[in-house]
């Protein structure tokens, strides 16, 4: 069976809203967090290395005002202690993220929008450009049968935490 890995890296990289928020806020912030926080539970830190290795394979990390909205109102739950050091790692990244508008009401009109709502709309509409990586199996199936890469955590992580070889 083809490395289906190697057919995706390189060029843009697009996270879905739990792996953004895993990779480059808890992790970074407060690893600890990792596997207690309710949005990042069945995640590990070595997940988070996982998630950073895979990152470095990409040139450029995309988003959509809505991916961007959604992280934000996650992070905006984690504790006292950690939030101000999560916003404002947070507000470095977003200036070095291809950010990447497309319009509610465009994306209402995508077939995606009632199977997945706004937020993963937005990453279906510009899977033909970027690679979509995202913890959301569901997603990741549609939009490969639609012919269009897209990697889910679960192929990630198998790949990486195989024996080298």
């Amino acid at each position: 069976m083809q490395n289906r890995r190697s057919r995706v890296s390189g060029g843009d990289l697009l996270w879905d809203s739990n792996l953004l928020l895993l990779l480059l806020l808890i992790g970074a912030c407060d690893p600890s967090l990792i596997g207690a926080f309710k949005r990042v539970a069945d995640y590990s830190a070595q997940d988070h290395d996982i998630l950073a290795a895979y990152a470095r394979e990409f040139e450029n990390l995309v988003a959509t005002p809505h991916i961007l909205t959604e992280v934000s109102n996650l992070a905006n739950s984690l504790p006292q202690y950690v939030k101000p050091d999560c916003f404002e790692r947070f507000s470095r990244l977003i200036v070095q993220i291809d950010e990447r508008h497309l319009p509610a009401g465009y994306l209402t009109w995508l077939a995606e929008f009632p199977l997945f709502g706004l937020t993963d709309a937005a990453p279906s509409s510009l899977a033909s450009t970027v690679v979509v990586a995202t913890a959301d199996g569901r997603l990741c199936s549609h939009l490969r049968r639609r012919g269009l890469q897209a990697v889910g955590f679960n192929e990630i992580r198998a790949h990486n935490r195989q024996p080298a070889g």
